[in-house]
């Protein structure tokens, strides 16, 4: 007995003893081989500055790309904004003029002709990228000027065009409401890239005051009496429409999640162009049943905008693309790429806006693809026969409009998303986010766009 202790104990000392001589072995590097060191990563947005004469200077923020051409990398343009320096180092009396829109295109006569046309809700291109030097989409020093074009655009309409036929009153109200859907979609882009640009750093970039003046400026730019602030009003309202933004961001979030833990589906946030927080994605996973909440689920899925999946027989013979991803010991989905304790197979359901003031606003419908379209042109077509064919004005027929912003506000309560303006916005952010993003799977990149 004695010697199978001293035995077991020679073991353990010798096992203690070449173990880490073992590891240092295995650890050290071949001959020749160099240690792999983590390549530092620029990052996704970046500003970079040009003198304009001895006064002023032109910023420039780009989106890297991680595309290699024979010069290096290919960073995509975004903005350009013309600050006044007065010539001199000091920020605090600097002043942004200008903003343009570099991935904006312009329309071509084509364009134009088919945006006059009534009930045509089609995309006919992507416009033309040439024609010279861009117009600003931002004036800072004539803020009324939108303020004095938009209403006069509404007064040449209500007293000119309305009162005229049929086709003309329809045709013209046509063409303004795509300029300014058009308008609006541009500034909602530009929103986007200066709410994800990076600080200044060594004096290049636009400071948090700058770039708070410039986003409410193009948020104002949306209604009709916007540029009436002042610029401390303006960055004020810069600040607040930001920290709002952080709340509905967050009430959606949670009652997202809450919903999809009901209805036994897997919410997920979505992560594009490196920005987090603003989109959601919905999945449902196979070989599992429905849960029991003892609660009517239609409401549920009222609130969802879907159909119940799991009565959905078209999910049994799906022919879209399947995700695997695993489950902690929650039963709480894992990121992709990592590992735990129980495999599962999803289906992709839908895809969420965060942004929307109320609630999650539907943006992609998986198992239908014209879910979203149906509803957008239901929606304008209503307008354009009341407003067109009709020729309901908000002058002379104001109760009818009273009765329906009562209508839109009640259904809004119950679960429906009845603001146009605000779902466009949230329609554009989105297209923004995902054409800049290169980290999504192709297959779910592809069905998003």
């Amino acid at each position: 007995m004695c010697r199978s202790i001293f035995r077991a104990s020679l073991v353990r000392a010798l096992t203690a003893l070449v173990t880490p001589i073992i590891c240092l072995i295995i650890a050290a590097p071949l001959p020749g081989a160099e240690l792999s060191r983590p390549v530092p990563q620029p990052p996704p947005y970046l500003w970079s500055s040009s003198p304009v004469s001895q006064t002023a200077e032109l910023l420039t923020l780009s989106r890297h790309s991680c595309v290699q051409v024979k010069t290096g990398s290919a960073d995509v343009p975004l903005i350009a904004v013309l600050r006044d320096t007065l010539g001199d180092r000091s920020s605090g009396n600097d002043r942004v003029l200008y903003l343009w829109l570099l991935t904006a295109s312009r329309n071509g006569p084509t364009d134009h002709i088919l945006s006059a046309v009534p009930f045509f809700y089609w995309r006919i291109g992507n416009g033309s990228r040439s024609g010279g030097t861009p117009s600003p989409l931002l004036n800072l020093n004539t803020p009324l000027h939108p303020v004095l074009s938009g209403a006069s655009r509404k007064l040449l309409q209500w007293a000119a065009f309305d009162p005229l036929t049929t086709a003309v009153r329809a045709s013209s109200r046509s063409y303004q409401a795509n300029a300014l859907d058009g308008e609006r979609i541009k500034l909602e882009q530009a929103i986007t890239y200066l709410q994800s640009a990076p600080p200044e750093t060594d004096g290049v970039g636009l400071t948090n005051e700058e770039r708070n003046t410039a986003v409410a400026r193009l948020v104002l730019q949306k209604t009709l009496l916007g540029g009436l602030l002042n610029d401390r009003s303006t960055s004020h309202f810069g600040q607040q429409a930001s920290l709002e933004g952080e709340r509905i961001r967050s009430h959606n979030f949670e009652t997202l999640r809450q919903l999809a833990e009901k209805t036994g589906t897997y919410f997920e946030p979505l992560t594009l162009a490196g920005t987090s927080g603003e989109f959601a994605i919905l999945w449902f996973p196979l070989s599992t049943k429905e849960p029991q909440t003892g609660s009517n689920s239609n409401s549920l899925y009222k609130l969802l905008n879907l159909r119940n999946p799991w009565s959905d027989p078209q999910l049994k013979h799906w022919g879209g693309p399947l995700y695997g991803r695993w489950l902690d010991a929650n039963g709480s989905l894992l990121p992709a790429g990592a590992l735990g304790n129980k495999p599962v197979t999803l289906i992709p359901l839908a895809v969420y806006s965060l942004d929307y003031s109320r609630m999650p606003l539907l943006l992609a419908d998986f198992r239908d693809k014209q879910h979203v379209r149906r509803h957008e042109m239901l929606q304008r077509s209503i307008t354009e026969i009341t407003g067109g064919v009709i020729g309901i004005s908000y002058f002379a027929n104001w109760y009818y409009y009273a009765g329906a912003i009562l209508y839109d506000t009640v259904w809004a309560r119950r679960g429906t998303a009845s603001n146009q303006a605000e779902r466009l916005d949230c329609y554009a952010r989105f297209r923004t986010r995902l054409s800049l993003d290169n980290q999504l799977d192709p297959a779910l990149h592809s069905a998003l766009s």
